[in-house]
């Protein structure tokens, strides 16, 4: 493999570039019977899009970023959280960088599409503070991978 089909050698990133020579030279692993569909995917947890060489794709595409809020008392959903989502250090995104932003809806569930390139640390925080009942700030952290970012949050009341 060239030096100019992977996105930074020298700091040892060995993703394959996109539009590289080499993403349609390998072998389909499912019509072969080694991999099934669901199982077709890359070091990063994408989905191949062609025959892959190696074990990158490199395209980007989106994954499902959801956060569901519930009162650690009652365990209820919380409708009405402002949930905001920002990158850490050490992905592909400038930290602080905004993920998400949403607020929960009655199943206490904010979620969107995002685009995803690579593995990504993430940070959060949640907060009801604009209607009663209200909720303290709820803070996360986890990594966003190719199958996304799922996580269930548990909002103490400021009002007992």
């Amino acid at each position: 493999i060239a030096n100019n089909e992977l996105e930074d050698i020298g700091n040892f990133d060995v993703h394959l570039k996109a539009g590289n020579s080499l993403a349609s030279s390998g072998i389909d692993l499912v019509a072969s019977g080694d991999l099934s569909y669901d199982n077709f995917r890359d070091i990063d947890r994408q989905p191949f899009t062609g025959f892959p060489i190696g074990v990158d794709e490199p395209t980007e595409f989106t994954v499902l970023v959801k956060i569901t809020v519930r009162d650690a008392n009652t365990l209820e959903p919380v409708q009405g959280v402002d949930v905001y989502i920002k990158a850490g250090v050490g992905g592909p995104l400038a930290p602080g960088t905004e993920v998400m932003a949403g607020t929960t809806d009655v199943n206490g569930e904010a979620y969107m599409d995002t685009p995803f390139t690579s593995v990504q640390p993430i940070s959060g925080q949640g907060r009801k503070g604009t209607v009663s009942p209200f909720y303290q700030e709820t803070k996360f952290s986890g990594v966003m991978t190719g199958d996304g970012y799922e996580n269930t949050v548990y909002a103490i009341s400021d009002e007992e």
